[in-house]
């Protein structure tokens, strides 16, 4: 579950494993990387996408700040 100004989003799947590596040093790839490193069966491309769409929706929301 994390909590935003609107209320509440739950997490499902990946969606906690890339948030649990947001720690503000890290950069969008950095994350898809250890990702990739954890579900190595995956796609790598379809990984370091799918984080990017994730992030790119909760910056759209005004969740997360980030430069990419």
């Amino acid at each position: 579950m994390l909590l935003v100004p609107e209320g509440a989003l739950r997490l499902k799947g990946a969606a906690s494993e890339i948030i649990a590596l947001i720690d503000g040093q890290r950069s969008v790839e950095a994350i898809a990387t250890l990702l990739q490193q954890k579900h190595t069966a995956t796609d790598s491309s379809q990984i370091a996408a799918e984080v990017k769409q994730f992030l790119e929706k909760l910056h759209a929301r005004s969740v997360l700040l980030y430069n990419d």
